[in-house]
C-alpha cells in the first residue's frame, strides 16, 4: 500500500502567513461524555479537557472541534438541542466553559463547535409553543394536515436510518397536524422558509463566537431546506430511507440560499480579523460535495471512512485521488479516518496501517482531522445494552488499561 500511495504523499508548498489558520493546523475532535471524567461521575466534562489542554498541546494539534454541549434531553447525547445557548449540566456551565476557552487560548488552541441548525429537541421552548400554536412561533417547524379521513402522513418521505419504512411525519395530538423530522421523532426539523428561524439561528453563532470560539461544524447540511411537499420517486422496492430519490429533501438550492445566508453572516467576523470557519457534514455525492464550497467552508471528505484492511493499494490511491480530482485546486481539501459516527480506524485495519494512514493524512495537501483516542490507536469497543452502534466508537478515552479507562462508565 506504501508505494503505491508514495507519489500522492507530499507537504504542498504554502506560504502558511499567507493562509487563514485552519489551513494550517491540524484539529482534533473530542466527544466531551467520553474524554475526561473531573468529577467521577461516571461522565466526561468539560473541567476534564481543560485540565488535559497540556496534553492536547504535546500532540501538536491547533484546533480542537467539539461535539455537542448545549443543553439538551440526551435522546441522540447533544444532537438534540433544547437550549442552544446553555451548556448541557452533566459537562458543566458556562464558567466551566470560559475555563476551557481561556486555558486553549493561553496555548493558542483554537475551538470550532458542533453546530446543529437543521433541527432542535421536542423538548425545546421554540418547539413546545409551536405545537401549542402560540403566536409567533406557530410556524417554527414544518407542519402539515394529515391527508384523506384516515389522516395519513402527507407525503412518503421516510426518516434517516429508517430500515423499515418508518415516516419522516409524526402527528402531533396538541396541534392535530403532523410535524417532518428527517431524523427521530425527537428530533424536529426547522423551518427555513420562515426567515424568524434564520435570525435566531445566526443569532446563536453570535453568541458562541462572542464566547470566543472560532468556528463551527455544521451538522447534517443537506437536510437544511425542503422545497416542495410532494411524494418522492421510488428507486428501488425496500421500505428504506435510500430507495427514494429525494429530489424535495436533499442537497436543494434552497439549502444552498440558506447555507449563503449562514457564510455571508461569518464574513463580518473576518472583517474585524478574527478570521472564522465552517465545517459542512454533507454525505452526498461528489458533485454535489462541491456545490457547498462556499465562503470558504469545507465539506467534511468521507473517501477514506469506507476503506478497510483487505482494501488494495488502488483501492486507496483511487479514494484519495477522487477526492483531489473531485474539488479540483481552487478548493481546499481536508482529511480523516474516523468520527463520532463511524467505526474507529483501528477496528478497521492493523496498528502499522492506522499508524500509516494517521501520517498519509498528516501529509497529504488539505486540513487533517483526528478522532480522539486514534493517536492511541483506540478500537471500537463491544457494548452490551446498547442499539445504537455508533456508542462503540464513543467510549472512554484509555488515560490507562484498567475498566473503563479508569474512571469512566457509559
Amino acid at each position: 500500500m506504501n508505494l503505491g500511495l508514495l507519489f500522492l504523499v507530499f507537504a504542498a508548498a504554502y506560504a502558511a502567513d499567507d493562509l487563514p489558520w485552519w489551513k494550517t493546523e491540524v484539529f482534533y475532535q473530542i466527544y466531551p461524555r467520553s474524554f475526561k471524567d473531573s468529577n467521577k461521575d461516571g461522565i466526561g466534562d468539560l473541567q476534564g479537557i481543560t485540565d488535559n489542554v497540556d496534553y492536547l498541546k504535546s500532540l501538536g494539534i491547533g484546533a480542537i472541534w467539539l461535539s455537542p454541549i448545549y443543553a439538551s434531553p440526551n435522546a441522540d447525547y447533544g444532537y438534540d438541542v433544547s437550549d442552544y445557548k446553555n451548556i448541557n449540566k452533566e459537562y458543566g456551565d458556562m464558567d466551566s466553559f470560559k475555563k476551557l476557552m481561556t486555558k486553549l487560548n493561553d496555548k493558542k488552541i483554537k475551538l470550532i463547535m458542533d453546530f446543529i441548525p437543521n433541527h432542535t429537541s421536542e423538548k425545546h421552548p421554540w418547539f413546545l409553543q409551536s405545537k401549542n400554536r402560540t403566536a409567533g412561533y406557530e410556524d417554527y417547524y414544518i407542519w402539515k394536515d394529515g391527508v384523506g379521513v384516515k389522516k395519513s402522513p402527507p407525503t412518503n418521505w421516510v426518516k434517516q436510518l429508517s430500515m423499515d419504512g418508518s415516516s419522516a411525519w409524526q402527528w402531533c395530538e396538541e396541534r392535530n397536524q403532523y410535524y417532518y423530522h428527517v431524523f427521530s421523532p425527537s428530533q424536529p426539523d426547522l423551518n427555513y422558509s420562515n426567515p424568524k428561524v434564520l435570525e435566531e439561528m445566526k443569532g446563536v453563532m453570535d453568541f458562541w463566537l462572542h464566547e470566543g470560539v472560532s468556528g463551527f461544524r455544521m451538522d447534517a447540511v443537506p437536510y437544511l431546506v425542503e422545497t416542495d411537499f410532494k411524494d418522492e420517486n421510488k428507486i428501488c422496492s425496500d421500505p428504506i430511507y435510500d430507495c427514494l430519490n429525494h429530489t424535495y429533501t436533499k442537497d436543494t438550492e434552497s439549502t444552498h440560499a440558506i447555507l449563503h445566508e449562514f457564510t455571508q453572516h461569518l464574513e463580518k467576523y473576518k472583517e474585524d480579523n478574527n478570521l472564522t470557519t465552517l465545517v459542512l457534514e454533507a454525505t452526498s455525492p461528489m458533485d454535489q460535495i462541491v456545490k457547498y464550497y462556499d465562503n470558504d467552508t469545507i465539506p467534511f471528505n468521507f473517501n477514506l471512512m469506507g476503506l478497510k484492511e483487505n482494501s488494495s493499494a488502488g483501492e486507496f490511491v483511487n479514494q484519495i485521488k477522487s477526492w483531489i480530482d473531485g474539488v479540483t485546486d481552487e478548493r481546499w481539501s481536508n482529511w480523516f479516518t474516523g468520527n463520532h459516527d463511524s467505526q474507529r480506524a483501528a477496528s478497521r485495519f492493523d496498528r502499522d496501517l492506522t499508524d500509516a494512514l494517521n501520517m498519509i493524512i498528516m501529509l497529504l495537501p488539505g486540513t487533517p482531522f483526528t478522532y480522539y483516542g486514534e493517536e492511541i490507536a483506540m478500537k471500537d469497543v463491544e457494548l452490551k445494552n446498547f442499539t445504537d452502534i455508533r456508542m462503540k466508537s464513543r467510549t472512554p478515552f484509555q488515560w490507562d488499561g484498567t475498566p473503563h479507562a479508569g474512571e469512566l462508565a457509559l
